[in-house]
């Protein structure tokens, strides 16, 4: 069980983003995350606009099949929460209805954006890689993206 290494850095920008008015707080927060060496080998990609989670490219282009949502739906039960379809796949934790995670496929590369605080946000993380990895995908630290 463990949060997300970037935890820490989201809170910190969370609570200096109250500076709205000050450019040189932005200018640090912009600083901080560009030299966040990323999670588990992803790089992250920035801060959701309107989630506020930290955003992680996948090593690989996202595709929704038939087969990786039904993987998805199953890796949401292991978790205790269910998948949500709009704009983006949204997996929830069906007893708090909290959003742990959205999933973006974006091209060349799927987005996650996951709650940095969930006590579980790395095992999730690892687990979404591996579960939505397309068969032809590289399985190594091999990147498409940035």
């Amino acid at each position: 069980m463990a949060k997300l290494n970037v935890a820490d850095l989201m809170r910190d920008l969370r609570t200096n983003a109250r500076q709205g008015l000050c450019r040189a707080s932005f200018l640090e927060r912009s600083r901080k995350r560009a030299a966040y060496p990323g999670e588990q080998g992803l790089p992250l990609l920035g801060v959701g606009s309107s989630c506020g989670k930290p955003a992680f490219a996948l090593p690989y282009p996202l595709t929704w099949t038939e087969e990786n949502t039904l993987a998805l739906e199953a890796l949401a039960r292991r978790y205790r929460g269910h998948v949500e379809y709009g704009h983006l796949a949204h997996l929830r934790h069906t007893a708090t209805d909290r959003e742990l995670a959205a999933l973006q496929d974006w091209t060349p590369f799927g987005v996650v954006y996951l709650r940095a605080e969930y006590e579980h946000a790395a095992e999730l993380l690892r687990d979404l890689v591996e579960t939505l990895r397309p068969h032809d995908a590289p399985n190594g630290q091999e990147r498409m993206t940035p």
